[in-house]
């Protein structure tokens, strides 16, 4: 008896108490290869090459990674705060520097103009 499709389906860890299940079912035709085995040692290698591809750590791929480049930065907490301002009036830190990692409010903003 001859088989007319296969299924293959892998699970992988991507951290953090996360795992992705990908699946893929496969019409054996007169051009699959002879052996079950081989059959399935290519769908495992298809799938492999598709999660490296989707999940690469050297790539940001739409929809996978949960941050949005358009969020908005924190406001910096009490104890960052102070040592922001610790920072800034030893001249270790610029303004744009802050602004780059976090929101000032126009209240902290005084508060580290007024050295």
């Amino acid at each position: 008896m001859k088989a007319t499709e296969i299924k293959m389906q892998i699970v992988k860890n991507i951290g953090n108490f996360q795992s992705v299940r990908l699946e893929a079912t496969y019409s054996l035709d007169s051009t699959s290869p002879t052996e079950i085995e081989n059959c399935f040692k290519k769908a495992r290698f298809d799938l492999e090459k598709s999660f490296i591809s989707i999940y690469s750590k050297n790539e940001i791929k739409e929809g996978v990674n949960d941050v949005e480049e358009g969020e908005e930065k924190p406001e910096p907490n009490k104890q960052q705060f102070q040592r922001l301002l610790k920072g800034y009036r030893a001249g270790n830190i610029t303004i744009e520097e802050i602004e780059g990692e976090f929101t000032l409010s126009e209240e902290l903003r005084d508060i580290l103009n007024n050295k």
